[in-house]
């Protein structure tokens, strides 16, 4: 745990058996994961890191890599992977239809056109404020309880096989109507 410091420099490459790193809130604008293979939680929150590879990191099950100034992010290795923030990045597209643990994304203030959560079931909550997406699926997200998607160009939403939401956000969307009926939480 190195948080809130103004490391430039991180070389974690010898620590093979590391598990947790905690490094947001510094100077760091690369780090190499590459070693780190039992990793299994990942904060690089508020880093100027423009892109980092964690593709070897399967053991990955948190990753959060919040407001760094990311303009791509893969995450198709990480299977295991149940908690995703990515929030107020400049990432266009995100692909996690390899992510079928996935229970929290948060992904929100990024210029996304399209997400696929299909693949996802197991997802609790969707945090998709202010980017670009012109359409969501999430009937096969059943244990939605949380959905967020306000700022988006959104005409179209349908929540009917979400029995368990019980928080919804949508405003600043395109929305006309939405029917809310089988959402009785």
């Amino acid at each position: 745990d190195c948080y809130g410091n103004k490391l430039t420099r991180l070389d974690v490459s010898n620590n093979t058996d590391l598990r947790f790193l905690y490094c947001g809130s510094n100077q760091l604008t690369e780090i190499n994961l590459s070693n780190n293979l039992n990793l299994q939680e990942l904060v690089l929150d508020y880093n100027p890191i423009k892109e980092f590879d964690v593709s070897d990191n399967k053991q990955l099950r948190e990753l959060w890599c919040q407001q760094t100034g990311l303009i791509s992010l893969d995450v198709s290795n990480n299977t295991l992977l149940k908690d995703l923030l990515c929030g107020y990045n400049e990432i266009t597209s995100l692909d996690v239809s390899n992510n079928t643990a996935l229970i929290n994304l948060n992904c929100e203030f990024n210029p996304i056109t399209t997400l696929d959560v299909s693949n996802s079931p197991n997802l609790y909550l969707i945090r998709l404020f202010g980017n670009k997406l012109t359409s969501l699926n999430v009937s096969k997200v059943k244990h939605l309880r949380y959905l967020g998607c306000s700022g988006n160009y959104l005409t179209n939403l349908d929540v009917s096989d979400n029995p368990e939401l019980i928080d919804l956000s949508v405003p600043n969307n395109l929305l006309t109507s939405i029917d809310v009926s089988q959402n009785p939480q």
